[in-house]
């Protein structure tokens, strides 16, 4: 179960290296061929999302298989320790997920600058 969730988290990363190499082509073809402030304006927020998405699932795809080892391990050594780090680990990423701002900050920090 495990090895399963981690190789679903691992082919997410590479869909998000895959959407971001998109973003960046597509941010800077418009830039290379802007002809008005809009087009501008448009392809550097999406050239900076794009390496944004590359970098995270590179990420995410890079650490998956080591940290399925891990755990794997963790949770044959010592079940009570596997569900206490576990446990503690999903409680930060539900919180950073579903409960914080963090998301709608980055999102606006994005759209301002190109709106000046």
């Amino acid at each position: 179960m495990i090895q399963s969730y981690f190789q679903a988290e691992k082919l997410g990363g590479f869909i998000a290296m895959a959407i971001g190499i998109a973003a960046c082509a597509v941010g800077g073809g418009v830039l290379l061929s802007a002809g008005a402030p809009f087009y501008t304006g448009v392809s550097i927020p999406l050239a900076v999302i794009g390496i944004v998405q590359i970098m995270v699932g590179a990420t995410v795809a890079r650490r998956s298989d080591f940290q399925a080892d891990d755990l794997e391990k963790l949770r044959a050594d010592s079940p009570a320790e596997f569900r206490k780090l576990e446990s503690a680990r999903m409680e930060i990423v539900s919180e950073i997920l579903f409960e914080s701002n963090g998301w709608k900050s980055f999102s606006l920090s994005l759209v301002w600058p190109s709106s000046c």
